[in-house]
């Protein structure tokens, strides 16, 4: 499997109710500073995350979708990733929303220090 390749499926496995209801393996992929802008205009932390997304994807598990993958190398270590997010709604996209993340290699894990969603026009 290729760096990206990996990126890319940590990207995924990010997107899937059984890795945003544990609490612990968010605590594996986020890095201790990571934070995010979050499409609804709010900043969170890790600790945020790991706070609110375990009891909120418990309560209303989300069917995430993704597209348009790139990723981008800035040093050996530091890497970017841009894609589409959405929900279907029959064949129809919904909440299409921009995405973009930074991924840092940390010992042997690669761990997001950075995400920002912004809804498409």
């Amino acid at each position: 499997m290729t760096i990206n390749e990996l990126l890319i499926s940590l990207e995924k496995e990010l997107h899937t109710s059984l890795t945003r209801s544990n609490q612990e393996r968010l605590n594996i992929l986020l890095a201790d500073d990571f934070y995010e802008f979050g499409s609804s205009g709010n900043i969170w932390t890790k600790k945020d995350i790991l706070t609110r997304l375990p009891t909120e994807e418990s309560s209303n598990p989300l069917k995430i979708e993704s597209r348009d993958y790139l990723v981008k190398e800035l040093t050996s270590e530091l890497f970017l990733i841009t894609y589409v997010s959405f929900r279907k709604n029959n064949s129809r996209e919904e909440r299409v929303a921009l995405r973009s993340s930074l991924w840092k290699k940390s010992h042997l894990q690669w761990q997001m220090i950075f995400h920002q969603g912004t809804f498409a026009a």
